[in-house]
Parts: structure tokens; sequence; C-alpha cells
């Protein structure tokens, strides 16, 4: 039943205009397009350069909603909702222009003589020539400072609407306008404010939009549904939490993506016409399970792929040994193999999990002047050679942080790089690529392609993700009752409470630092003793802390050995779980030597072989500790004892000690074990931020 049209609506918040939208009140929908329609049409304008294409790019977003809304779950997330299907528009849009937003525009120093010849349809009274020069002034500015700078002037100066839209404090929002402002040239910043003003979007574009709805039969079951859907925060934090119980080093810190916060994406685009899909299989030093960007150059180096396809429904990949990630159209799945975590975001996206650095490496492969055209926009030195059929672009990135911020060289956006592409001069195909981390002395080679491939037919399994049925899946952190009392707390003072909670295996109020607590979490971290923490350390690279700490941890520990072996003594093969599924492989290579004193040695129990491999471990003899390992496990050891060095840690204090042991043969798995108690005492930095509707400062990674 259609409601009435003289119903008082002004009032109502979003998941009340979607249960009346829903309901076929197309005056509920009018005020859900006013209210939104200039973040839509701003987000638009800022990827596209192009007012006549985003405002027609804005009203497929309301029009699709419309068609869709039925399918919104949570009525009060609708203005992520509505970014998330503008992003997906703009990408198609591109996908299917095949060329990059530049403009017909006049260099700055002729803004003086612009006159206005033809004006734009309706609202957009600006000319065609004061179009182009917007464009060209703000193009150049990132899209971190561009947005906020574009719905300003467009929200009639108010700080507070662009906060709200943005989903930013507003202290933010004056930083990132503050700086936006530096970057125009002094000349034209007076243009830009008044033109952008005068670009916004008003009544006449809502009943355009309201104009071209198609009549929707609603149900009401559709309605009710809808009505009764929980209303949650619109910030979805994308945990990248690596944990493991045997390494020295916790992985390096994680960067989380607020994919669900509006903010207006790049596309670089190939020529869909010659390639649908790319495979590109490479190598980056690395810590196998950390996440997609980070990077260890003191590490050896670990599989990297990527399969993407092309088009309007495209799909992707990546992988390495320690996670995935698969964007099947539909929605974005993160699974982190050793914790059994798993992080789903609600809708297609083109580059999420921290895999936007290979992303655009093959959003690139079939551009190389839109790989250049980016470069310049970042300001960034570009160096183009041609010899040998093949065009070599050379591009040296910039961190631009202290030379001593924590996060330098820990992601390879967070490094100075230098980045080296090779395209087929014939093809115009990307044939290979390099990055090297710039550390001020020499260059260090972190990644490498192996392999670029095109147009190969892919497996639709490549892109669906089997999961285990008992996988934990992370959790937006919500409003506790008594929320205040965590949200008050400081950095330092809420990773005191959660290793507070995990000594007291107090599982559910660990759970408000760390969401979800896996089966692992409890096993590793249940009893431990905090020894110390540290002040907060802050970093460009990231938008939380990170909070040094010491903590005494207890485990027990599974040891497959084995004597069959030339030199008939023991040694250690890796690591198992509690089920003696292999955790860590110690990767031998070849046969234990028969060494000089064999016989000394061959005389050792298992549990006494055990107890001397972690004695030689604590000392640092890595002579010693490789007659009872192999040499993969002696090279890894000794890496993370020089990581450790580096960042003024001791290695020798964070080595397991051994304490007791018993050795045991199981017929299940026809080896034999060593099953002892081990203490570790870990240093490193918590990294924790409180970016999400709670406010509460949330675990994030450096376990």
């Amino acid at each position: 039943m259609m409601m009435s049209k003289n119903m008082p609506m002004a009032a109502n918040d979003d998941a009340e205009l979607v249960c009346e939208s829903l309901a076929g009140n197309r005056d509920a929908f009018e005020q859900i397009v006013e209210r939104h329609q200039s973040l839509i049409c701003s987000l638009a304008y800022s990827a596209t350069g192009s007012l006549s294409q985003s405002e027609d790019i804005a009203q497929e977003t309301f029009i699709t909603a419309w068609k869709d809304l039925s399918t919104l779950r949570e009525p009060a997330k609708l203005r992520p909702w509505l970014c998330s299907i503008v992003r997906c528009l703009i990408w198609k849009n591109f996908q299917r222009r095949q060329r990059e937003p530049i403009h017909r525009a006049e260099p700055l120093d002729e803004i003086s003589t612009v006159i206005s010849t033809e004006p734009l349809p309706v609202e957009q009274t600006i000319s065609r020539e004061e179009e182009n020069i917007l464009w060209r002034s703000l193009e150049r500015i990132p899209e971190i400072y561009r947005e906020p700078l574009v719905l300003y002037y467009r929200e009639h100066q108010s700080i507070k609407s662009v906060a709200t839209d943005l989903e930013l404090s507003e202290d933010a929002v004056k930083q990132r306008l503050s700086r936006g402002r530096k970057l125009l040239q002094e000349q034209v910043l007076a243009f830009v404010e008044g033109t952008l003003e005068r670009t916004n979007p008003g009544k006449s574009f809502t009943l355009g939009v309201i104009a071209a709805l198609p009549f929707l039969a609603t149900s009401a079951k559709a309605a009710t549904a809808s009505a009764t859907a929980t209303k949650g925060g619109t910030t979805l934090k994308l945990l990248l939490m690596t944990k493991t119980t045997k390494t020295i080093i916790g992985a390096a810190i994680v960067l989380a993506a607020l994919t669900t916060t509006p903010v207006a994406i790049h596309y670089y685009w190939v020529n869909a016409s010659k390639i649908t899909s790319i495979h590109i299989h490479g190598e980056i030093c690395a810590y196998p399970v950390d996440n997609f960007g980070g990077i260890a150059p003191n590490q050896d180096f670990v599989s990297i792929d990527l399969w993407k396809e092309f088009g309007a429904n495209g799909k992707w990949r990546v992988e390495k040994p320690g996670r995935v990630a698969v964007m099947d159209g539909q929605s974005t799945v993160l699974y982190i193999k050793p914790a059994n975590l798993g992080v789903k975001v609600p809708g297609p996206s083109p580059s999420a999990f921290d895999t936007d650095w290979l992303q655009r490496m093959a959003n690139f492969s079939g551009n190389l002047t839109n790989l250049i055209r980016n470069a310049r926009r970042n300001r960034w030195n570009v160096e183009r050679t041609n010899s040998m059929g093949e065009s070599v672009v050379i591009i040296r990135t910039k961190f631009n942080a202290p030379a001593n911020d924590y996060g330098r060289n820990t992601f390879i956006d967070a490094s100075d790089t230098r980045q080296v592409y090779r395209f087929d001069a014939r093809t115009k195909r990307l044939k290979s690529a390099e990055i090297y981390v710039l550390d001020g002395t020499s260059d260090e080679l972190i990644f490498r392609t192996d392999e670029i491939a095109y147009n190969q037919a892919t497996n639709a399994l490549m892109y669906h993700l089997d999961l285990p049925a008992d996988v934990c899946w992370y959790q937006e952190p919500q409003k506790l009752p008594d929320n205040q009392k965590y949200a008050s707390m400081t950095a330092p003072e809420a990773v005191a409470a959660f290793f507070e909670a995990c000594s007291n295996r107090d599982w559910d109020e660990a759970a408000k630092f760390d969401s979800p607590i896996t089966p692992r979490d409890k096993e590793y971290l249940g009893g431990l003793q905090l020894v110390s923490l540290g002040q907060p350390i802050a970093s460009k690279s990231y938008a939380g802390v990170f909070v040094p700490y010491e903590i005494k941890l207890q485990e027990t520990w599974f040891i497959r050995v084995s004597n069959v072996n030339p030199a008939k003594r023991w040694v250690l093969l890796g690591t198992c779980d509690d089920q003696l599924r292999p955790a860590d492989d110690f990767k031998w290579s070849g046969t234990p030597e028969i060494l000089t004193n064999n016989d000394v040695y061959a005389q050792m129990s298992a549990v006494d072989a055990v107890k001397a491999y972690f004695d030689a471990q604590a000392r640092l003899d890595w002579v010693e500790m490789r007659k009872f390992t192999s040499q993969y496990d002696v090279d890894t050891t000794r890496s993370q004892a020089e990581a450790a060095q580096k960042t003024g840690i001791d290695p020798a204090t964070t080595m397991p000690i051994f304490q007791s042991g018993q050795a045991f043969w199981s017929d299940k798995e026809s080896a034999w074990f060593v099953k002892c108690q081990v203490t570790q005492f870990r240093k490193w930095n918590l990294a924790v931020r409180n970016d999400n509707a709670a406010k509460r400062w949330q675990v994030d990674g450096g376990l």
C-alpha cells in the first residue's frame, strides 16, 4: 500500500526511509537521494573528473539502489552500501571507456582569460573551459585530500557535514582540507572554491532520479525483513592478524582496510579488447604468513600469485603460503590459514586486504601510459628507455615520513622503492616487474615476477574458497552495555587489560579487545604473564599505534623426531599441533651428516636431543644447533635473530627455553614425537587501533 505523500519524514533516519521505500513510498526514496546525492556525486566526480559522467554514474547508483533495496540487510548501513554501488559502477565505467579521466584542460596560467561560452545543463552553471580547468587543478591532489575539498565546497563549507559523509573526525577533515588547499596553487584556489560550489547537484538532479525509477512490486515480507534488520556500525575493520607459535619475531605490522568508509578509488584499466585475464606469479621477501603487502628484506622469498579477470564481472584471487583472498564478483573474502580466521567484505572490492600494490601492477599490464601518469601524479621520479624490443620504465617512489618512522620498510607502500617494469614494445604488455627497497646505502630486491600470463582459461573454482566448517569469522566491534569504560582507555591500558584477560583465561573479556578469540589463541595466550609495556609508537603507515610489550608464555610443543638415518642420532623434523598434524616443517634437503664425534650424539635419547637443540638455540650457537636440525631451520632462526637485533631486541632473551619432555610413539603417524613444555619471553609491538564504531582499542597485529 502506498504511503501518504503528506506524511512528515524529514526527521526519519536512513533505516526508516529504507523501510518506507521498500513499501513503495517514492517520497521516502526521494529523501534518500536528497540526503546522499552530494556524497555520491562527489565520489564519482573525484574518480572521473567529469561533471556529466559523475552525475550519470550517481543517477545509475540510485536507480540500482532502488531496484536492489530489498537486498540491503542492515538499513542503517545505507550510506556505505550506496558507496559500494557507486565504486562498482565507476569501475565498470572505466573498464568500458578504456581510458583515463584526463580532459582537454587549459593551462593553469590562463585562468584569468577564461570566458564562459556554452553553459552546462540545468544547475551546472560553469563553462566547459571552467570545468576542464577545475579538474586540471584538482587531479594533481591525492584522493585523500581531493574528496574532502570537493565535498566541503559542495556542502556549503560545513566541516561537520564532510566529517559525517566521510566518517571522519572533524579534526581529520580540517587537517585534510588544510593540506589540500596548500597543494593547490594560490592563483587557482579561489577559482576552485567558487566553481565547486556551483556544481553541487540540486533539486533537479533529485527529481531526475525519481522520474527515472522503475515501479517495483515490493512485498510486505521484504519490507518487514528490512525493518527488523540489525542496525550496526558503518565501518568494517578488516583484521589481518598473524598468529603463530613458532616464530622468534612475530609477524610484522598489519594494515587494515576500511572498505566501507567512503573513499574514492583510482582505477587504472587495461585494453579489455586485448586482455581479458592475467596471472602474475612472483616472489616477495616476507614472512610466509604475513599480509600481502608486508615485507621483511632479511627473510627468504616466498611465492605470491594474482589471478585477475577484467570486464564488468571482474574477479580476482591473491594467494601466498599463509593466506588467500578472493573476490568472486559478489563478495570479498580473506582466509588466514594458520589462525583459521576468515574476514568477509559484503560486496566486490577492487583491491582489499592490502593487495592494492599488486592489483595496480595487473591493471597497468596493458597500458604503459597509465603507469607513467600515475607515477607523475604522485610526483615520483620516472625514467623510460627503449631497447631490444622492450620499453623499460623505472619509477622511484617516496614514503614521505621521517627516516626513523617505525613503519618504514615494513610494507611496500611504506618504503622508498625503485620499481622496474618491462613492457613488450610491440604488444605493450607487461613482461616483468621488480621492486627494490632503498635503505640509503643499497637497493635490496624485495619483489620479482617469475611469470606473467595473459588470457589463460581459468577454472571457475579459482574464485571460490572452500573454507573449513570451523573457520572463525572476524566481527566488527559493536558498542557494549558498558562501552564507555573501554572507549575511555588509553592504548596501553587496553593492551594491559587484554593481556590480563588472557592471563586469567577470561576469553569473554579478551574478546572485547580481539575478536574472534580462536582455539589457537586460547592455547597460545592462555596463562601468559605480562612482564612490561612501553609507550605507544605512531607511524605514518598505520592508522593506530604500536605498544611495545614483553610477555612470558608457557606452551606445550609436539616435536617430530627420528633417528632413522646413517648417523643413527635423533634429529628434529618439525613441530606439530596437539593432533600431531604438521605445523612447521624444518625442510630437510638431505640426511644428517656423520659427525667426527658422532657416537656422543648417537647415544643421546630423543628427549636429550631436543633439549640440546633448545640449549644451542638459546646460546645462538648455530654450529651446535645444526647437529640436531636442518640447515633451513638454522638459517630461518638466525635471520629472525638478526631481525630482532635490528629492532634493538636481544635475540637470546626471545629464544624458547626447554623445561621438560616425554618421547612417545604414534602408531597412527608411524613416527616418534617429543611432547615438551617450553617457556618463551616475547618482545614485540602490539598494533592496536580504535577507528571503529565502538571506539574501543582493538588488537590488529603483532602477536
